[in-house]
């Protein structure tokens, strides 16, 4: 049987420049290598240094990174022959006899001499039967040896039928055996386990076919399931050097025996496009050397500390630079997706996913068959089709509920000829119908426009997305490019349309109600479309829409949506998060701009999807609940009330009576009415019930215990609320915010009220620092303890929050910093001043903002306080001393000055404790 080429070398193009580099160089000094251990330890080590050195070296002066990782490889066959020499007592030089009885075998990416500066070293000791005890003596010493060289070393001792035995479960080793190279021993004990492993893998290659699809799809899944995310793992993402591994593994698998440029054939893989991602493994490679050597470590992800200094040493070589980081990525997910596109042509042809038979597509194609192009027969599917745009949309139209059925060949031959037509073409009456026929599909939306743009048709139908590909967002926020954060937000759509999550569940009722879904898809799939225009051009972004959405064929109507959802698609988001939910008039500026119900279903399922689409973790219970909330409270206004009353002294009274029929026969009427008499009218108007019915509660407790605490679980919401009733006094809310902090709990509301006898009566929404509730009843009297001793000035808790300052948030490790940013706004709120300050998140931030709010003795109504990924958004309703806004503009200068300038020293301080922990 023929071993199948295990390598890509046979289409690279020239012979490698450094052959030799690290066995050719100081042959004199080898030449008179020690034999002892000792001095062949000291050899090894000085060896080592020196070669890596010099290797990182050329790696700077723009030595390709193939060349890199064969050099280290060749390093290390050099020392391990060298220790085989020396233990075996062999000859300098000389070759050991087939029959000495080991084989030492490099497997994995070493095996294929892809050795990276710091990667692990994986060889196996292939023995032929039992190992005599003098052997295993002899291994134990050269892996000590090796270690102590400074080698990371995975081993392993087997006989042929035990690696065979381990592959035939493990598909990591099975894989790595099948890049076997043998350094030195038993050449004929090798070649046989070389043959037997790949009989193996051609007696069972439907099994090694299916298993390795199935781990495809699981490491992507993983990984994200996408190439386009800010912070790309080279080896595992999809697009990355293990995908370019899978392409051979899979060949072997599909076709044993076959030469790779027969792989591609048969695969329909043009010999450009093997090319193409042959360089583009290349240049993955060369990134992960920089990494390896830039961080002294095994390190496989790009991110955002390491961005800059890459780019600065590898000098970006032919790529212009608008911002070096987003057109350096913007280059890495271009190749990236050059390796995508071999694999995925493998794995259809593996026929794993695909569903064989008749269907749709090849009755379609039955009607339309071979014709004349350019002097020759050929089928719609090759190079040169008689298929135009219309036609593939049409395809993608009629396919859109079985995407396996547009075949490989349709794929390639789309891909190749997009440039072969005008941009009329691509805006042709047929063509738009049919897309917009796909965006009214809801629930099988997201695959076909994802295949369209994997294709790059896409593109070229609505060239406003076409801009977006690759694009890096310009926040730290989203994890992914921009193009993939749309069509992410696309997935979650068909995920609610579909009922897929019982998560979902409240989005898909509403949902339902939306017979003609294509403007919502549409507007959530160019709502970006600004960033592809530079970021600084929203004026023109309402035009652009507008005109792409005529030239699609939209009606007026359905264009006028789409503008609106555009323009407001924040609104929700940062009314939700970020304002006091029971104002009225909170509600009324919200709804002010939207007037129209079907505009608001529409704005609910954008806004969610598109949070959900950022990246795992970012989307929680509490926020969720905020949402609903909205929602609910602006449906209502819209669908039952005409305007908020010039006076709620009606609805306070009313509210009065129903908390004295609630609490009849614990609180007596005389304390319920005095204590709404010491409350503003808003009180009664803007807390619920159960909080009022609480705070009263507490009023039997507080003359006994001061501060008096009620806990109420709300689970279902992602928080716990803590009512809490105690003596008013400068810098209250500021001790609670530090208090929680200080138990790795974060403060995500507060509404506070103050009697005019000074006591207050205030409602926290507590939830834990991991994104889900984590609070627990056997936690309450702790916090209730220390909240006491912190209410009555025996304990700061700045003290407390001391140990944890040096916490590491992710924020600092991106490399990247937030500058702090403090918006007054006078006009949200008709009774008080609303401060927003986005800072980068730490340990205490509600804390020390509150601590100096206090210090202007402005006393806080309200808070919010939200954490996206590594980012503080927090916001505070505050009011002066005789309970007005700050209208004084000096004063708002200052207090600006002064959060500014404190949040900028925590920055500093974190970034100083960051260099130090590098």
């Amino acid at each position: 049987m023929e071993i199948p080429v295990a390598h890509y070398e046979m289409l690279a193009v020239g012979k490698s420049q450094s052959e030799g580099v690290g066995r050719h160089e100081n042959q004199a000094e080898r030449a008179t290598a020690p034999t002892t251990e000792t001095s062949l330890l000291d050899y090894g080590r000085r060896l080592h240094r020196i070669e890596l050195h010099r290797l990182k070296m050329k790696h700077r002066a723009g030595l390709g990174g193939r060349e890199v990782v064969r050099a280290r490889s060749q390093v290390v066959d050099h020392l391990v022959t060298r220790i085989y020499t020396a233990l075996w007592s062999l000859p300098v030089g000389e070759e050991p006899f087939p029959s000495s009885g080991v084989a030492i075998v490099a497997l994995g990416g070493y095996g294929r001499q892809e050795l990276a500066p710091f990667s692990d070293v994986d060889i196996m000791f292939l023995k032929p039967g039992q190992v005599k005890a003098a052997d295993e003596v002899r291994i134990q010493k050269m892996l000590c040896l090796l270690w102590d060289m400074g080698f990371q070393v995975g081993h392993s001792v087997r006989t042929i039928k035990e690696a065979l035995e381990v592959s035939s479960t493990d598909l990591i080793s099975q894989v790595s055996m099948l890049d076997a190279r043998l350094i030195i021993g038993d050449g004929l004990l090798f070649n046989e386990f070389l043959l037997r492993i790949c009989q193996s893998v051609s007696r069972k290659r439907r099994a090694f076919i299916q298993k390795m699809v199935m781990s495809l799809q699981e490491r992507h899944k993983n990984q994200g399931g996408t190439a386009f995310v800010r912070e790309p793992n080279l080896k595992e993402a999809k697009g990355g050097l293990r995908d370019f591994h899978s392409v051979l593994w899979l060949g072997k698998g599909l076709y044993p025996g076959a030469t790779l440029e027969e792989v591609m054939a048969k695969a329909q893989v043009s010999v450009s496009s093997w090319a193409s991602a042959v360089s583009a493994y290349e240049f993955l490679l060369r990134i992960r050397n920089e990494l390896h050597f830039l961080t002294i470590n095994r390190t496989d992800t790009l991110s955002n500390a390491l961005l800059s200094p890459v780019i600065h040493n590898l000098y970006a070589p032919g790529i212009r630079h608008k911002k070096d980081g987003e057109s350096f990525l913007k280059h890495y997910y271009h190749q990236a997706r050059r390796i995508s596109e071999v694999l995925d042509s493998l794995v259809q042809q593996s026929g794993v996913q695909d569903r064989r038979g008749t269907s749709w597509l090849e009755n379609w194609r039955a009607k339309h068959p071979v014709q004349k192009a350019r002097g020759r027969l050929s089928d719609p599917s090759q190079t040169r089709p008689s298929l135009n745009p219309e036609k593939w949309m049409q395809v993608f139209r009629y396919g859109q509920s079985d995407l396996s059925m547009i075949h490989q060949g349709l794929r390639q031959s789309i891909r190749q000829n997009l440039r072969n037509f005008k941009r009329t073409d691509y805006s042709a009456p047929g063509l738009t119908a049919h897309f917009r026929a796909i965006l009214r599909n809801k629930g099988s939306v997201a695959p076909a426009i994802r295949l369209m743009h994997e294709l790059g048709l896409l593109g070229r139908v609505l060239p406003e997305f076409g801009r977006l590909a690759g694009l890096v967002h310009p926040d730290l926020y989203h994890k992914h490019t921009v193009d993939e954060h749309s069509l992410r937000t696309l997935d979650i759509l068909d995920g609610i349309a579909s009922g897929q999550e019982g998560r979902h569940s409240p989005y898909q009722r509403i949902f339902n109600e939306i017979h003609n879904a294509s403007s919502l898809y549409y507007a959530s799939l160019v709502q970006d479309a600004e960033l592809g225009l530079g970021g600084k051009h929203s004026s023109k972004v309402e035009t652009l829409i507008q005109s792409s959405a005529q030239r699609l064929g939209f009606d007026p109507d359905e264009i006028e949506r789409i503008q609106a959802l555009v323009r407001h698609r924040s609104l929700m988001a940062r009314f939700s998060q970020r304002r006091n939910l029971d104002d009225p008039h909170t509600i009324e500026s919200f709804v002010k701009p939207i007037e129209r119900t079907d505009l608001l279903n529409m704005l609910l399922l954008m806004t969610y999807a598109d949070a959900r689409a950022v990246g795992p973790g970012t989307w929680t219970e509490w926020k969720d609940y905020q949402l609903l909330d909205l929602y609910h409270k602006a449906y209502d206004r819209m669908m039952f009330s005409e305007e908020v009353p010039l006076t709620a002294h009606l609805e306070a009274e009313s509210v009065c009576r129903q908390v004295t029929d609630l609490l009849a026969g614990e609180v007596e009427e005389s304390v319920i009415r005095k204590h709404f008499e010491q409350l503003p009218e808003k009180y009664a108007i803007y807390t619920p019930v159960t909080h009022i019915v609480e705070h009263l509660k507490l009023t039997r407790i507080i003359q006994e215990r001061d501060p008096a605490i009620q806990w109420i679980e709300q689970r279902d919401k992602g928080y716990t609320d803590m009512i809490l009733a105690t003596r008013d006094h400068p810098g209250l809310f500021a001790q609670i915010a530090g208090t929680l902090a200080a138990f790795n709990l974060n403060l995500l509301s507060a509404q506070l009220n103050t009697r005019s006898d000074e006591w207050v009566f205030d409602v926290f929404q507590v939830g834990g620092c991991t994104k889900v509730h984590s609070l627990h009843p056997e936690d309450y009297p702790r916090i209730e303890k220390k909240l006491e001793l912190v209410i009555r000035g025996e304990q700061d808790p700045e003290d407390m929050l001391k140990p944890r300052e040096n916490l590491q948030l992710p924020a600092l490790r991106s490399g990247e910093q937030f500058s702090p940013r403090i918006l007054i706004d006078n006009e949200s709120s008709p009774s008080a001043t609303v401060i927003e300050v986005q800072a980068e998140d730490r340990v205490g931030l509600g804390f020390r903002i509150a601590r100096i709010l206090a210090g202007f003795k402005l006393n806080i109504t309200f808070a919010k306080l939200v954490t996206e990924k590594a980012h503080a958004f927090d916001v505070f309703y505050v009011q002066d001393g005789s309970g007005r806004k700050i209208l004084d503009h000096r004063r708002m200068t200052e207090l600006v000055e002064t959060l500014r300038g404190d949040l900028s020293k925590g920055i500093q301080a974190a970034g100083k404790r960051e260099l130090k922990t590098t």
